[in-house]
């Protein structure tokens, strides 16, 4: 029990300002604790000094009694102990029994010749603190400092031997931080302190990364129609892209540390680029298109049951082409779109032979072809009947056999009848 007095005494430490019989006691979290009765009492039967004590919260006006002494008997407490010179003795201390302690001494015709306050602060020592330090977007560097343990925690940091903090607590418990436009290398030192214990931590950082700007991106059309996409920042530190087409994010065929990527024809929408590095990322899109030239055209002649014939021409490859068509060496079509996409068709009423010619072009291509059409099929793909007259005879020819010939010859009548 000794030890334990001789301990919290060594914490005990007067107030600068109040008078001698107020004093601080600080103790760490689940020690034992002491606080002294500073007089010695008077103990025999006939001058028996009687003696109190009082405890409060630090904020709170009334004091609750702990003990009181009688007839030179020592007081029972829960928890809490009275030693035989009326010392207060705390075992585990927790929290809560931070507050102001207040012991009075009467003596045995009840003047009182001795007081004093005791402010108890029970406290967990502090972990060593944690340095970070986080660049920002403008260039400048936040530097923060926390500790994960510890009650009421003061902090004092320096950076580069320019003390920026001095003893000064959390607010919200979270550590401290400070901002710092100079450039790296920083000497960072940190020291966290309570009224039990004292932790210190350093860390040099080198360098700190630049912010990326807005990308530019750049398109190259190959000319079948597929696209070469560059993406580039002029400031920022170990960029890395990332891609995303009509809205849809683009995997497995990008180099992400390089900026460039490669679409398939055809190409026709929107790509966007986002580009990052660990402190910060800004993205841009823009709208693309990449022609796919024309492929030859198509002709094709269709005979119709009126005896007109319908011309048709398309291509099977290309953006948007536009068609010209003549029959003839007249134009029948010029410049036109396709609008569903299948090409042009006209229907010509003319007489065969038709001497054919289509062109199919878009802004990058042109392609033609030609047919000369001699006759055009009749519109059954067999006769169905025919009828010939050869040497009086009928035939009929039927779709599927049987054939079946009909000879007709001129009958005579026979003399003597009608």
């Amino acid at each position: 029990m000794w030890l334990i007095g001789v301990f919290v005494l060594c914490l005990i430490s007067p107030v600068p300002g109040l008078s001698p019989a107020q004093r601080e006691i600080s103790a760490a979290l689940g020690s034992q604790v002491l606080i002294p009765m500073e007089i010695e009492l008077r103990r025999d039967s006939s001058r028996c000094d009687e003696f109190t004590w009082k405890y409060r919260y630090k904020n709170d006006f009334k004091a609750s009694l702990l003990a009181k002494s009688r007839n030179c008997r020592e007081p029972t407490v829960q928890r809490l102990r009275i030693s035989e010179n009326g010392s207060l003795e705390i075992p585990d201390a927790a929290r809560e029994d931070s507050g102001i302690y207040t012991v009075e001494v009467h003596d045995s015709g009840g003047k009182l010749i001795h007081s004093a306050n005791y402010t108890l602060y029970i406290q967990a020592p502090v972990s060593d603190p944690l340095l970070r330090v986080s660049c920002r977007p403008d260039g400048s560097a936040e530097i923060s400092c926390r500790v994960q343990n510890g009650s009421d925690p003061t902090y004092s940091l320096s950076v580069n031997g320019r003390l920026e903090l001095d003893s000064v607590s959390s607010v919200s418990g979270s550590g401290v931080n400070i901002t710092v436009s100079s450039a790296p290398p920083w000497n960072i030192s940190c020291s966290v302190r309570n009224r039990i214990s004292e932790r210190n931590s350093s860390l040099i950082s080198e360098s700190c990364p630049v912010p990326v700007s807005v990308p530019d991106i750049r398109v190259s059309c190959a000319p079948e129609g597929s696209a070469e996409i560059r993406c580039s920042v002029q400031n920022g530190s170990d960029p890395r892209f990332s891609w995303s087409w009509n809205g849809e994010a683009i995997h497995g065929n990008s180099n992400s540390s390089r900026g460039q990527i490669f679409l398939p024809a055809p190409v026709s929408g929107n790509i966007s680029c986002t580009a990052r590095n660990t402190v910060s990322d800004n993205n841009d899109t823009t709208s693309i298109f990449c022609p796919v030239p024309v492929s030859d055209p198509l002709l094709r002649v269709s005979c119709r049951a009126d005896g007109r014939a319908e011309i048709s021409c398309w291509a099977q490859n290309g953006s948007d082409p536009t068609y010209s068509l003549s029959v003839n060496g007249r134009l029948e079509v010029d410049s036109v779109s396709s609008v569903s996409g299948s090409g042009v068709n006209i229907t010509v009423s003319s007489a065969a032979p038709w001497d054919i010619s289509c062109s199919a072009r878009n802004r990058i291509s042109e392609r033609h072809s030609s047919l000369i059409s001699e006759s055009c099929p009749e519109t059954c793909a067999m006769t169905c009947l025919t009828k010939s007259v050869l040497g009086g005879c009928v035939t009929l020819f039927v779709t599927t056999v049987p054939l079946v010939v009909v000879c007709l010859h001129p009958m005579r009548k026979p003399k003597g009848n009608p």
